[in-house]
């Protein structure tokens, strides 16, 4: 059974120790956010598990590489993807920690990409969910910093939070206002990078939960993601579009260019 990539998102599956909610499919580029290779692009798989167990779950990323495969067919020839210990601190940390009965944590686990070209299969319990790299490769970095042309504004893109800084009082729709100790390691490097490149500026930062998707037109659309915790209901709310290299840029400050400063 062969079902789009999009599906894949959101699907639970239990097996071993527990529950496991996939929350987003991404793809880091070389050298992007945690990748540190060169040359490998890592696919990545985020989920949400839950210990449906009596006693406390440990190493669960055993349990998951033990029960889900992943593989491309590259020139007529199956190959399956390795797991990457291209991992943070955190991340790798989380697979000691021990996660009581009905708790939950958030993982995520790379993969190898044999090819940035081909489809990527993965298999679970008899089912098959193909993962449609190329189109993955077409939604914004997971990791990135991106400057004003006028360097009076900047969009620090951290996977699933976009966060915006302005050295000028702007007035946001969406964004909330956010705090620098806040910040994941990821971004606070670029934060970082940004007060490095503009000593003396001093910038407000503001914070938006946002998920990612490719229309029908290849556009991607962004959504403000909701926290269902207190709403089993609720549902993102699509808010902008981003139709081309720069346009993502427009989609809150004025129409203004921006430049990568880091991030690929």
């Amino acid at each position: 059974m062969w079902r789009r990539f999009a599906l894949l998102k959101e699907q639970s599956f239990e097996f071993g120790q527990g529950s496991y909610e996939v929350e987003h499919v991404f793809v880091l580029r070389s050298n992007e956010a945690s990748n540190e290779s060169a040359e490998d692009h890592l696919l990545g798989i985020m989920y949400d598990f839950t210990n449906l167990t009596e006693e406390a779950a440990r190493d669960i990323e055993a349990d998951w590489v033990g029960h889900m495969s992943i593989a491309q067919n590259v020139n007529d020839q199956e190959v399956v993807l390795e797991v990457s210990d291209e991992a943070s601190d955190e991340e790798a940390s989380q697979v000691e920690v021990l996660i009581e009965e009905n708790d939950t944590i958030t993982q995520t686990v790379y993969y190898e990409l044999e090819s940035i070209e081909d489809l990527a299969v993965l298999s679970v319990d008899g089912e098959a969910f193909e993962v449609n790299v190329e189109n993955l490769l077409k939604l914004p970095l997971q990791s990135a910093l991106y400057v004003s042309n006028n360097a009076r504004q900047a969009f620090i893109f951290d996977f699933q939070t976009l966060y915006a800084a302005s050295i000028d009082p702007v007035d946001m729709e969406y964004f909330t206002e956010s705090r620098i100790d806040t910040l994941s390691d990821e971004a606070k490097e670029h934060y970082n990078l940004l007060q490095e490149k503009f000593a003396g500026a001093e910038w407000t930062l503001y914070e938006l939960k946002v998920d990612y998707e490719l229309d029908e037109d290849e556009s991607v659309l962004v959504s403000q993601a909701v926290d269902d915790s207190d709403n089993e209901n609720a549902e993102d709310q699509e808010i902008g579009s981003f139709y081309g290299e720069d346009d993502w840029a427009k989609f809150m400050f004025d129409d203004v260019r921006y430049w990568l400063v880091s991030g690929e």
